[in-house]
């Protein structure tokens, strides 16, 4: 009955934070296609085509949203200098799509990753190969000007193709991985921070295949511990890949668990952090059918548990990352099975099921290699406009997911008119100040959903502007 009555008040907490206007979307991509699906993972849709290989095919990534409510993301190939890809921009608003980086080698080659945006606004992406070396590139995007620099080429003794996107950490470091190096100690690749404020790159940890893992395809995750974790496609005890743990404060690197062909095997994705504070992945191969599972990580008691199997009509070889949507419920793709050409799957945490929403292939096209993005359709990106009266304001914020800082942009000189409140899910109110400095800390709260409430207060009256949902890393 208690479990009711609190199942209740979040149910009644969210319809009343909840515009009636408002819905979600999760987005996604396949080899040419910008998708959609409704809140249930359910009735795609095409909302993109590439229609020619000069824009761009073979998507890898993921899609981002980044703080000026565009869409980026990367084709692997394609474009205009040898298939080598393109780095893009969508704009949701007035459906256009925009090629930023055309690649042809020097400004990098083969992208298959995901951006992201740092605290200081820019984007933040690699690609496979070119550079300086031919052996991947770490790239900026400033949105503000459309500048786009290749800021270091990897060079084999510091790592070479990197094959996902970066994270930051709160020590101001983009943290990310290669997936092999030069030969010798880095041969299976390295784990790197970046320093922004002083170019520079140092290697944190290379891979050497048996005892640490090697060859990582995917990218880092920074848990509520401030540790960051991820995995190796190969190398470990059975040669299988690993799940390690990183502590940046004192820069040690362990391996927590080695995959095997029967509970998992050869992760190429990327972990999440559920609201239960446990991590979730999938693997590309092992289980029961050899075609992948999905498993749960306790990080709190060092606990591996595979969940569940892939295979037939479910779907094989899953591939990226899993969303955990603001339903509660975990969103990922398989790359086969299915009708042949993938699937969407949901997994629901409390119930521990797994149910195929639909099979890829027709107007959505098929083989999706990364997975989903939520979407608040009247407000995709934390972006909110109001009326004072005199003139129309906007607000916006970044970035989301957030992993330390929550960002505001209020296009206004009297910032301080305007105050937020901080709400967990179940409606308990964490912090609420006035907005003075732009920066709402986040680091200390467990990873899950919040709603950013901010309101607009004048002398004589107070009034709600706008509830974000807010998904914390």
């Amino acid at each position: 009955m208690k479990k009711q009555l609190i199942f209740l008040t979040v149910a009644i907490f969210i319809a009343l934070f909840t515009n009636a206007q408002t819905h979600y979307e999760y987005w996604g991509m396949t080899s040419r296609h910008i998708y959609k699906t409704d809140v249930n993972g359910e009735n795609p849709e095409n909302v993109y085509y590439i229609p020619h290989d000069t824009l761009g095919k073979g998507q890898k990534g993921k899609l981002f949203m980044a703080s000026n409510n565009k869409l980026y993301g990367t084709c692997s190939q394609g474009g205009t200098n040898g298939n080598k890809g393109v780095f893009f921009e969508y704009d949701v608003e007035n459906s256009t799509y925009n090629v930023i980086a055309d690649y042809n080698g020097v400004n990098g080659d083969r992208p298959e990753g995901t951006v992201m945006q740092a605290s200081n606004g820019k984007l933040y992406g690699t690609t496979r190969y070119g550079g300086a070396n031919n052996k991947g590139t770490l790239f900026e995007y400033d949105i503000s000007t459309s500048t786009y620099t290749v800021i270091w080429s990897f060079n084999g003794t510091d790592g070479s193709y990197p094959l996902d996107n970066l994270i930051e950490a709160e020590n101001g470091f983009l943290y990310g991985m290669t997936s092999h190096g030069a030969s010798g100690v880095c041969y299976y690749g390295t784990l790197f921070k970046y320093d922004i404020a002083n170019s520079t790159l140092i290697v944190v940890q290379n891979f050497d295949s048996q005892s640490t893992g090697g060859a990582p395809e995917g990218s880092l995750l920074k848990a509520s511990n401030g540790k960051i974790y991820g995995m190796t496609k190969n190398g470990g005890t059975h040669d299988r890949g690993v799940l390690f743990e990183y502590d940046i404060d004192n820069n040690t690197y362990s391996v927590k668990y080695n995959f095997d062909i029967t509970n998992g095997a050869l992760p190429t994705g990327t972990l999440i952090q559920a609201s239960n504070g446990k991590l979730y992945g999938i693997t590309d191969y092992g289980g029961a059918n050899n075609k992948g599972v999905l498993f749960e990580y306790d990080i709190d008691t060092d606990t591996y548990i595979k969940k569940q199997d892939f295979g037939a009509s479910m779907g094989s070889y899953p591939q990226g990352s899993l969303l955990e949507a603001s339903n509660g419920k975990l969103y990922g793709v398989t790359y086969l099975g299915g009708g042949a050409s993938g699937t969407l799957f949901e997994y629901d945490i409390a119930n521990d099921t797994l149910v195929k929403k639909f099979n890829f292939g027709g107007a959505i096209g098929g083989y999706p290699h990364n997975g989903l993005i939520e979407m608040e359709v009247d407000n995709a990106t934390g972006f909110a406009e109001y009326d004072t009266g005199n003139s129309k304001q906007i607000i916006t914020y970044y970035p989301n997911p957030v992993n330390d800082f929550i960002n505001l942009k209020v296009l206004r000189d009297d910032i301080n008119i305007l105050s937020y409140q901080l709400l967990d899910i179940s409606g308990r109110k964490i912090n609420n100040s006035k907005i003075t400095n732009n920066a709402i800390d986040m680091r200390d709260l467990r990873p899950g959903t919040y709603f950013l409430r901010v309101i607009y207060r004048d002398q004589t009256s107070s009034n709600e502007i706008k509830t974000f949902k807010i998904i914390k890393n």
